[in-house]
């Protein structure tokens, strides 16, 4: 990876971000283990290098939550109040766990837990990304329904990454 004007896309394939997975009424902070919150060095060693290297316009696609997620990695993984370095679009499976739902009843208050959270979206579905020189846009596609024929895909929400911004805004 180099620094300069272009989008620096890191595909992977678990969540990097820290996510704080407790369900509501929990005091603690639960996180699996199961990505890069289980490797908290290789994930201070990969934000030093994005920051270490003056890159912007850090984008990272990543799965494996079977959810829609959009957040933000920060600068020191260990405080998520930390200034951003790059943006997350988390996409969900395509037909895992049937149907799905906008936000499962057990995560209501998920996003108090995960001040760098933008979206969570429980439907099935994938993003669609488009970059120019000034934004990367991200389209979150939903299908209504995966368990029965005739599902309609729709658009939950489109995000827009600005140039030298690390953070999305709803487009």
């Amino acid at each position: 990876m180099t620094a300069g004007p272009g989008w620096h896309f890191i595909a992977q394939q678990v969540p990097m971000m820290p996510f704080d997975v407790r369900h509501d009424g929990a005091a603690e902070p639960v996180y699996s283990v199961d990505n890069w919150n289980g490797y908290r060095a290789a994930r201070h060693r990969m934000a030093g290098l994005i920051d270490g290297r003056g890159l912007k316009n850090v984008v990272i696609g990543s799965g494996d939550m079977h959810q829609h997620v959009v957040g933000t990695l920060p600068g020191n993984p260990d405080d998520p109040l930390s200034p951003p370095i790059a943006t997350e679009f988390l996409a969900t499976s395509v037909t895992s766990g049937g149907s799905g739902s906008e936000r499962q009843a057990h995560q209501r208050r998920t996003s108090d837990h995960n001040p760098l959270l933008q979206l969570l979206n429980n439907q099935r579905g994938y993003q669609l990304y488009r970059a120019d020189g000034r934004h990367c846009i991200a389209d979150i596609k939903v299908l209504d329904q995966v368990d029965r024929p005739d599902g309609r895909m729709g658009t939950a929400a489109s995000y827009v990454v600005e140039n030298g911004r690390p953070s999305a805004d709803m487009a």
